[in-house]
């Protein structure tokens, strides 16, 4: 098992994604349980939940959803720096990490000089990933159609959103640009099982490549990444081409990714998105091209790569735009009464906590004034 080098180095573990595939869950599981895998040997070096996502952001020089509150210089070299004092061993994972040019790479690399640098990258089928990014899309302010979204991934190569999607969603490209720095023998590609697989299968995967029995921790963790079901999603990017310019970046993320969209999915009665039929074989070549990569690039596979096949449901998808307007409007109006009913709810409930807190005479006394002035 990889451990503190000779020279006094440790062993870093890069978890660089891909995007939904997974991410969020190990992060969770890392950051609820960083002191029990700080007593077995593995440092996962952060202060608040969102230090590796800043770091990544540093490191990338590019503000999250052009948010430059997002950006805090500093914070890669002071999260590598916790993870090079690591006793051991030391995990740092962010998906935008995939995002990193070939010179970013080479910057992460010399901030881990002398110590033993292994790459650990999460991928999943691509039919789970299309839906699943188009989603995240529309939870971070797109209002581009799931259809738009698909013909643009797959019919238009050169367009930018083409290239947004790839730079993140081509494994092959993503490990090209960081064997710059880490040679394919310390590069740890992990298969994201299919439906139905063992529950924890994949975080056991995880622990395998980190060295950490997968027993220690407390898997029962808060998630904070919910899905949408195709109503649901549509509904909330019709939303977007509204609210996207009314909001700025922390507001929409307060209120409409965790927020609006927390509450959407815990009312979910929506199909789950899929890949229409008309895209499902350019899909499957895809896989078999990431599949015969993988296969003979060298690196360390954590599970099967035939799990990156799709295996698509016979029956046909349901898409965004089949939904009936009617069905849109009632959900709608189920929220709104919903957020109505709460917002009034949290100021009875803030009244009452202000007028405990005083005396029976001074509350009506203010009472009286108050009212004798209306």
């Amino acid at each position: 098992m990889p451990g503190r080098q000779p020279h006094g180095q440790p062993t870093v573990y890069l978890h660089i994604g891909i995007a939904k595939t997974g991410t969020t869950y190990l992060q969770e599981l890392l950051w609820h349980n960083r002191k029990v895998l700080e007593r077995h040997g593995v440092r996962y070096p952060a202060q608040l939940p969102g230090d590796h996502f800043r770091a990544a952001v540093d490191l990338r020089q590019t503000p999250f959803a052009g948010d430059h509150a997002t950006f805090v210089p500093g914070t890669w070299d002071t999260v590598a720096a916790a993870a090079m004092g690591a006793p051991d061993r030391a995990v740092i994972s962010h998906e935008t990490l995939t995002r990193t040019r070939v010179e970013q790479v080479r910057r992460a690399a010399e901030s881990f000089a002398g110590a033993d640098l292994h790459l650990i990258v999460t991928v999943r089928d691509l039919g789970r990933q299309l839906p699943a990014v188009w989603q995240e899309q529309v939870k971070n302010r797109s209002a581009v159609s799931y259809t738009r979204f698909l013909r643009a991934v797959a019919d238009r190569p050169q367009t930018r959103r083409h290239q947004h999607f790839w730079m993140a969603q081509d494994i092959l490209d993503v490990l090209a640009r960081w064997s710059a720095a880490v040679p394919p023998e310390r590069i740890h590609v992990v298969t994201v099982p299919q439906p139905g697989a063992e529950s924890g299968l994949l975080w056991q995967r995880f622990a395998s490549v980190i060295g950490v029995d997968p027993g220690v921790v407390d898997t029962d963790v808060p998630m904070s990444n919910v899905s949408l079901g195709v109503a649901e999603a549509e509904l909330l990017r019709r939303m977007n081409r509204s609210l996207r310019n009314r909001m700025d970046w922390p507001t929409y993320e307060r209120e409409i990714k965790v927020g609006l969209a927390k509450r959407l999915a815990a009312r979910r009665d929506s199909a789950r998105l899929s890949v229409p039929a008309n895209r499902r074989a350019w899909v499957g070549q895809c896989a078999e091209e990431m599949i015969a990569g993988l296969r003979s690039g060298g690196y360390d596979v954590v599970g099967n790569l035939d799990e990156l096949r799709p295996v698509f449901d016979e029956r046909p998808a349901v898409m965004p735009s089949e939904v009936r307007p009617q069905r849109l409007l009632r959900m709608a109006g189920d929220v709104v009464g919903e957020l109505v009913a709460d917002s009034a709810a949290q100021r009875s409930s803030g009244l009452r906590g202000r007028l405990a807190a005083l005396n029976p005479a001074t509350r009506l006394g203010r009472l009286v004034r108050r009212f004798g002035r209306r």
